[in-house]
């Protein structure tokens, strides 16, 4: 267990180091820094389990010395330590994203060990809670997305498309297709992460291109977003899981925009210059040549 300690009086420091190393084990390591601006350097390291904050700091003080932490701290649980014992002021530092607060002075090494554990576990749960609540509303709309989109496969776009989707055809396109998926939305990811420009829009029309070549239904779609999804969000951490969602349902919106004015083309009677390569024969071609013999 790896504990950031953001305290600028080095005895205190110090005592607080001994204390949390005797309450929590030899397993314990502590981290520390005596500013602000040096915790979140460190933070920004990772592999930090947990952090005490003292809240008078040489380069911040009071409450926005956590809303500043607090910004930085993603998941991290945060326990804050303050030389005032007012209970109004604890609460509206819960209320602030702090696991909890100790008075400097009213604490002693078994009570350290436990509100960190305790403060760790808490974030755990709460971790946990978000990913499910994050799932079940992304099984909510891929639900209502695959009722979309098998409403939408109408007999008139059936006999233009083919019934059999891409993922029953068993011919190894659609897995092509998940993973061309999966690449746009890691460039997603990584652009609004990292600020690298992607031509992700030119990326975007060079699939929606090959949805167009190969007769796609809005049921493809759905089913290649979907299967793209479940496979890289299974070793993503439930923060970034729900960044991919986020950029996925951008995506799988101008894709199937895309599609639908395919779609108005074939209503309308506009040929694509394409050839269908997969789409079965609709029966309309032998009839047109019964009638003009």
């Amino acid at each position: 267990m790896l504990v950031l300690l953001v305290e600028d009086n080095p005895l205190d420091a110090k005592i607080i180091a001994r204390h949390l190393k005797s309450a929590l084990g030899n397993d314990c390591e502590v981290a520390h820094a005596d500013r602000l601006s040096a915790g979140l350097e460190r933070l920004a390291e990772g592999d930090i389990d947990a952090v005490l904050l003292d809240l008078e700091l040489p380069d911040s003080s009071g409450p926005q010395t956590l809303s500043d932490f607090r910004a930085s701290a993603g998941d991290v649980p945060v326990v804050v330590m303050t030389g005032h014992d007012d209970e109004i002021l604890g609460q509206k530092l819960i209320q602030q994203g702090a696991q909890d607060f100790l008075v400097k002075g009213q604490f002693d090494g078994s009570l350290f060990g436990r509100t960190i554990r305790y403060a760790i576990e808490r974030q755990r749960l709460l971790r946990e809670l978000d990913a499910t609540r994050h799932r079940e509303q992304h099984e909510r709309e891929l639900r209502m997305l695959n009722r979309a989109a098998r409403d939408g496969d109408t007999p008139t776009t059936a006999s233009l498309f083919g019934q059999t989707s891409l993922r029953e055809s068993g011919s190894g396109v659609f897995d092509e297709l998940v993973k061309q998926y999966e690449n746009l939305i890691d460039r997603a990811v990584e652009q609004r992460k990292s600020k690298v420009e992607y031509d992700l829009h030119g990326d975007v029309r060079s699939m929606a291109e090959r949805l167009e070549f190969l007769r796609s239904t809005p049921r493809d779609l759905v089913e290649v977003h979907g299967a793209a999804l479940e496979r890289i969000s299974t070793e993503a951490p439930s923060m970034k899981n729900q960044v991919l969602r986020e950029e996925a349902k951008y995506l799988l919106l101008e894709l199937m925009g895309r599609l639908c004015s395919l779609y108005r083309k074939y209503a309308t009677g506009i040929s694509t210059g394409r050839s269908p390569i997969s789409a079965p024969s609709s029966g309309l071609e032998d009839s047109a040549e019964s009638n003009k013999s």
